[in-house]
């Protein structure tokens, strides 16, 4: 696995992206970050990350289509996930403004804001101040 993950970095080096990944020299670098992720019949791929300084855990659908990070906001009543962002618990929370993203099939809005994200819940792997999105209607 790591050898196809160093064989990526590489891959994606050569094609002028490399400011993705550069910090990936060797296995044991202190930049390498190992997620686990999950398949649905080889479909969507999906991951745990950790929102918020309380780290409010989400199942995330890693979307290569898509560079947005957005989760449903506890006021969305008619969102169908149960798992809802409560901003209110994170003390690291930043609401910026409205904004709305459309889809092929329909749009979402919400609050653009920021907050801590995790990778892993004890607070390694986190990235401080990073935007994301907080829907309240789909």
């Amino acid at each position: 696995m790591h050898e196809r993950t160093l064989a990526l970095a590489e891959k994606i080096k050569s094609r002028n992206l490399h400011h993705k990944v550069e910090g990936i020299k060797a296995i044991n670098d202190a930049k390498y970050i190992e997620s686990k992720l999950t398949t649905f019949f080889n479909i969507q791929i999906f991951s745990k990350v950790y929102i918020g300084s309380d780290r409010q855990e989400f199942v995330m659908t890693m979307d290569s289509g898509s560079s947005k990070l957005w989760v449903e906001d506890e006021k969305c009543d008619e969102c169908r996930n149960p798992v809802k962002f409560h901003p209110g618990q994170s003390t690291t929370y930043k609401k910026l403004g409205r904004n709305m993203l459309t889809y092929g099939k329909g749009a979402i809005t919400g609050n653009d804001a920021r907050d801590q994200v995790c990778l892993k819940p004890d607070g390694d792997n986190c990235m401080e101040n990073f935007k994301f999105m907080t829907v309240d209607h789909q």
